[in-house]
């Protein structure tokens, strides 16, 4: 299995800085690396906080190199309208995955940022029940499914019955 680094420091904004403690982090042995170069944004981001955002996240990519998986995480912050100009923006420095770019509870709005990007999205640690994870995956709103275990604590039974559904939707939509 692979295992990821997640570094992301809220107020960190120095690209020189966080892309040598990302090299750092890769050095040690990590084939991945997650962090998030939006803070604070919220919704929106004007032009010049775009430009800091992306600086951060070349700054890293260089530092890191190309063998080394780029995971940059959004928090579910963004309206659809930004986060679909900042997965375009983010697609020349091939990210493994986009993740929550916009907030997982509105299946169709990640749907929508899917659909109008060639940067994989991944969403799932929010999600709380199997139920939610299957309409996200019948949706096509992620490619990269992750639910966090500790978040979807249910029942044997519930748990058995969500997975065998979930299993079901999963095939169907590998079929395709």
């Amino acid at each position: 299995s692979r295992v990821y680094a997640n570094t992301w420091r809220p107020g960190d904004d120095d690209p020189r800085a966080i892309a040598e403690r990302a090299a750092r982090i890769v050095a040690s042995g990590f084939p991945a690396l997650k962090f998030d170069p939006f803070f604070p944004a919220d919704l929106h981001m004007d032009a010049a906080a775009r430009r800091k955002a992306l600086d951060i996240v070349a700054a890293v990519r260089q530092a890191i190199g190309e063998d080394t998986d780029l995971l940059i995480e959004g928090h579910g912050r963004f309206d659809v309208h930004t986060a679909i100009m900042i997965a375009n923006l983010l697609e020349p420095f091939r990210p493994y995955w986009f993740e929550e770019p916009v907030g997982p509870e509105s299946i169709s709005a990640l749907a929508d940022v899917r659909r109008r990007s060639r940067v994989p999205i991944a969403a799932g640690e929010r999600v709380y029940d199997l139920f939610h994870a299957q309409d996200l995956l019948r949706a096509e709103a992620v490619d990269v499914l992750q639910p966090d275990g500790h978040h979807a604590v249910r029942s044997d039974r519930d748990q058995s019955e969500e997975l065998q559904a979930v299993r079901r939707t999963t095939a169907a939509s590998n079929a395709r």
